[in-house]
């Protein structure tokens, strides 16, 4: 019952944290802490042209992070998203999902992103997943990220990641 109870809190506090933004909220992701940043906001850029977008903590109450960056090729209208999972914590294992949304100036979907990874304590792993839209990439104007310690089974998650990808005709 605590875990139970601890859990909800945690769930808690950090939708409070959440970026508020419309198109998370249409799609049906559920317990997601947001973060919305414009395109070309980026944290940092990697020497490889990566914009960082999202550098946050899956769990508030543990020291485990990602970090999510991208890069788009206009010319082959492709998009290269990049995940890291920092789980420092000494003994905590977690199921962490990663939603990214991108969109147009009006708030359009142009593409989308999703991962379940289960993050092993004490460990990194990251990883580029090649994105391929059907819309131009160069339209992209804001990116909302996601994250959330998920259950082990994300079906519904990976349900609306496949819907949204096959109404955006997105390889």
């Amino acid at each position: 019952m605590l875990g139970f109870f601890l859990k909800k809190l945690s769930i808690a506090i950090g939708l409070l944290t959440s970026d508020a933004s419309t198109v998370v909220d249409i799609d049906g992701w559920k317990d997601y802490v947001w973060r919305v940043r414009a395109a070309d906001q980026c944290i940092q850029v990697d020497k490889g042209g990566f914009c960082q977008i999202a550098d946050d903590r899956w769990d508030w109450k543990r020291d485990q992070r990602y970090t999510f960056s991208f890069l788009t090729d206009n010319k082959s209208n492709a998009l290269i998203a990049h995940l890291r999972l920092n789980n420092r914590d000494p003994s905590d294992d977690d199921n962490v999902c990663v939603v990214a949304i991108f969109t147009d100036k009006n708030d359009n979907q142009i593409a989308i992103f999703f991962q379940d990874w289960l993050s092993r304590h004490g460990r990194s792993m990251e990883r580029d997943l090649p994105l391929h839209p059907s819309l131009p990439v160069g339209s992209i104007t804001k990116v909302a990220v996601g994250s959330k310690q998920c259950d082990r089974d994300s079906s519904s998650d990976a349900a609306i990641f496949e819907e949204m990808r096959l109404k955006l005709n997105q390889l």
